[in-house]
């Protein structure tokens, strides 16, 4: 299972991050709520990035590209 980090605002997706392991999600969740305050933080497991998009399906993620989140 992969981890998906998805910041957005009113429905409009401001960013998709990948990370590695449930450690570096922890911490990339924590900079993301700090990074885009007052902007909705979610985290998700899944097996690949469609199947993340259908957790996330009130977003439009149609030309989004997760960034790999690897520190």
């Amino acid at each position: 299972m992969r981890h998906f980090l998805l910041v957005g605002d009113d429905r409009d997706v401001l960013g998709v991050w990948e990370a590695k392991d449930a450690l570096h999600a922890s911490r990339l969740l924590m900079e993301l709520a700090l990074s885009f305050p007052g902007c909705q933080t979610r985290m998700n497991l899944a097996q690949d990035f469609e199947a993340f998009k259908r957790l996330v399906s009130d977003y439009d993620l149609e030309d989004v590209v997760p960034e790999p989140a690897y520190a």
